[in-house]
């Protein structure tokens, strides 16, 4: 693939630990500025006029289109290198950020903010699947330290977002926050190529091929036919033979045809119904092969745990941006429910640390099938939690069980993708799998805002947030039951 430009000798040890700490803090700025967004969240519903479903759907668009846009960096990356879409994609993603400063509606609000998105839908394949390719034995491992970055901007960023507003106002606050997000830039710098496979770049042309330096000719029609010798540049190894099927002489250049009805017969040709069909066949064919929608062909399960990540993104969402918000409305102070955020944070990346270890220590007994299913339960008991958790121990209690369930889905994404699939179909089942959770995060934002806003209060949302990770949960026990079968 184009983003790879090295073999495995060129490359030092201990560099593919340098890409893994570019990976976290990318996830870091990301995750972290989307938890921001709770803090921001009464200050944004109050100066742009708007209602906090919207407000919701904003933020889930900030991540879901980051992530949902992967099946289409999937394709980049076989033209485009690797760094310059992750550093192209930071600008991006740090000037929407820094536009959303200055909005003073919804509209531009939203505008921004999904600038901002296509940015990161830039740079979060591009380096999750430079770091899973840099280490092909213990990527359980690489992929959990690089994703605890995430949890570590959800512990810290809001608690910095909070002391940025008491200083610059939201306004600045978010201004500086989006100059933290241009640092992806930084870490997008320190990548090196991946090594990978290219020999389907560099094969060199065998005595079979050839290749046209330019144009070619065609005998014409003319009086004096009956010179044989007469031949053009592309048929000078050819004798011209008029009754031949391979003659280049054009159809209207045949005797009793004539261009006017040659042009007729093609233009009628293309208004029949079977070429209008014929050719949405061939766009159709074209898309399922440069898309591999064949995936789900070779790997059927792979659908199962697509509608469980689907499930998980529209619960994440909605932890991720309602959780401060949860405990305001609760009744406790603004600063008080931000610990809340660094509570949560710090198990959030306790879990997203823990995952790939425990994974790489029993894998002999343990699939990340298993482990995913396992996370979806107990996040959804931690929700089922929020109805009756009105002491702030409580709150904090489910705080650390949803973080750290929801910090090992966030690696266990990536990592059934890789399981589910061979090695070389990765890439692909991973854009896949960040597309269905992109679509779907936007809709925990909307759902949860939009109950918030009926009822004054997130004890219901908290409890459909837990029935669809319920409903997750029975998916992915379907899809190990289901792979059980197959390999009796």
């Amino acid at each position: 693939m184009s983003q790879c430009s090295c073999s495995l000798r060129d490359l030092h040890p201990t560099w593919g630990w340098l890409v893994v700490v570019g990976a976290f803090v990318v996830n870091l700025v990301c995750i972290g500025t989307l938890k921001s967004f709770g803090v921001l969240l009464p200050y944004l519903v109050e100066n742009l006029n708007t209602s906090t479903s919207y407000i919701g759907l904003a933020v889930g668009l900030s991540h879901g289109l980051s992530v949902g846009f992967a099946i289409v960096t999937n394709q980049l990356l076989k033209k485009i290198n690797a760094r310059k879409l992750i550093i192209f994609g930071g600008l991006m993603a740090g000037g929407g950020y820094c536009g959303c400063a200055v909005v003073t509606t919804i509209q531009e609000f939203m505008t921004c903010v999904i600038i901002s998105a296509l940015g990161y839908g830039l740079v979060i394949l591009s380096i999750r699947v430079t770091v899973v390719r840099y280490f092909p034995a213990n990527y359980f491992i690489a992929a959990s330290i690089m994703l605890s970055g995430g949890g570590v901007g959800m512990m810290v960023l809001p608690l910095l977002t909070e002391f940025l507003i008491e200083v610059y106002g939201w306004r600045g606050a978010l201004l500086l926050i989006g100059g933290l997000n241009l640092q992806t830039m930084v870490a997008g710098a320190l990548l090196r190529p991946c090594p990978t496979d290219r020999t389907h770049e560099s094969t060199p042309l065998t005595s079979n091929q050839s290749i046209n330096h330019g144009p070619t000719y065609s005998r014409l029609a003319s009086d004096n036919d009956g010179d044989e010798n007469t031949l053009s540049p592309a048929d000078s190894r050819q004798k011209y033979d008029p009754t031949s099927k391979n003659s280049p002489t054009r159809k209207e250049d045949l005797p009793g045809t004539s261009s006017s009805s040659y042009h007729s017969e093609e233009l009628l040709e293309d208004q029949a119904p079977w070429g209008v069909w014929k050719n949405i066949k061939h766009g159709f064919i074209q898309m399922v092969h440069i898309l591999d929608f064949r995936i789900f062909c070779d790997y059927p399960m792979f659908s199962l745990t697509l509608v469980a990540i689907f499930l998980h993104g529209i619960t994440y969402t909605g932890w991720i941006v309602f959780l401060v918000p949860n405990a305001i409305a609760k009744g406790y102070s603004p600063y008080t429910a931000v610990s809340l955020a660094a509570i949560g944070g710090a198990s959030n990346v306790v879990g997203r640390l823990s995952i790939g270890f425990f994974l790489q220590m029993t894998e002999r007994c343990l699939t990340p099938t298993d482990a995913f299913a396992g996370a979806l339960m107990i996040s959804a008991i931690a929700f089922f939690m929020n109805p009756v958790a009105n002491m702030f121990a409580v709150i904090a209690i489910a705080a650390v069980i949803n973080g750290i369930s929801n910090g090992s889905k966030t690696v266990l994404v990536t990592l059934v993708s890789r399981s589910s699939v061979s090695p070389e179909r990765f890439p692909t089942a991973l854009s896949f799998a960040m597309f269905v959770r992109g679509f779907s995060e936007p809709l925990g934002g909307l759902i949860t805002g939009w109950m918030y806003d009926r009822t004054l209060s997130y004890n219901d949302a908290f409890l459909v947030l837990g029935a669809l990770d319920a409903c997750g949960f029975v998916f992915m026990v379907l899809a190990r039951c289901f792979a059980c079968h197959s390999k009796a």
